[in-house]
């Protein structure tokens, strides 16, 4: 369970080791500028609930993670021009739902590194490895002009991009419904990840 509530507010210019605007906290309709871990985890927030959330220019320094956030459940937020200096510019090791990850650096995962990603859109982050995301599950996600300066300017050598397989077990059942007219048993399924 979290610790603290907060709604409406904006949090700008903190420092901590661990959660620099925020730890173990709910946070609804919030903005976290500008603020830092120094050698911990989470620049933004760590291990919060965040709703509907604007986290920009967050930074995790040093040995830290997570620039926007470290942990935690984020639904419907924007992370935008967050950087660590570890893995995950935007998010480490957290979990995702329709959230927009923009402009975000980091070594590893530029977008998100870990961490469930499902119906968000990685667009313009940057990493070594894994420009949009290193190491992650993702679902229903779009990545778009992510770029890596090693290897993976989408997603990093062992991101997971769930997707059914084309023949679910079950061999010819593509050609079976093409034939009559249906689309290929991959067409527009719900667990498959686009990469623009």
């Amino acid at each position: 369970s979290f610790c603290e509530s907060l709604s409406g507010c904006l949090v700008i210019g903190n420092a901590a080791f661990f959660g620099g605007g925020g730890w173990e906290s709910t946070l609804l309709n919030c903005e976290l500028i500008a603020n830092a871990a120094v050698g911990g985890a989470g620049g933004g927030a760590a291990t919060s609930r965040l709703v509907n959330y604007f986290l920009s220019g967050n930074w995790a320094r040093g040995d830290s993670v997570g620039g926007g956030v470290c942990g935690g459940e984020l639904e419907g937020c924007v992370l935008e021009g967050n950087t660590s200096e570890g893995a995950g510019g935007g998010a480490y090791n957290a979990v995702l739902t329709q959230c927009l990850l923009t402009n975000n650096a980091a070594v590893m995962g530029g977008g998100a590194a870990t961490g469930t990603l499902s119906g968000c859109t990685l667009a313009g982050n940057r990493a070594a490895q894994g420009g949009g995301a290193w190491c992650a599950i993702l679902s229903l996600c779009q990545l778009n002009g992510n770029q890596a300066s090693d290897a993976g300017g989408a997603a990093g050598p062992t991101a997971v991009l769930p997707s059914r397989p084309r023949d679910a077990g079950r061999k010819g059942e593509g050609v079976r419904r093409r034939r009559a007219g249906a689309p290929p048993a991959d067409a527009g399924h719900p667990f498959r990840s686009r990469l623009v």
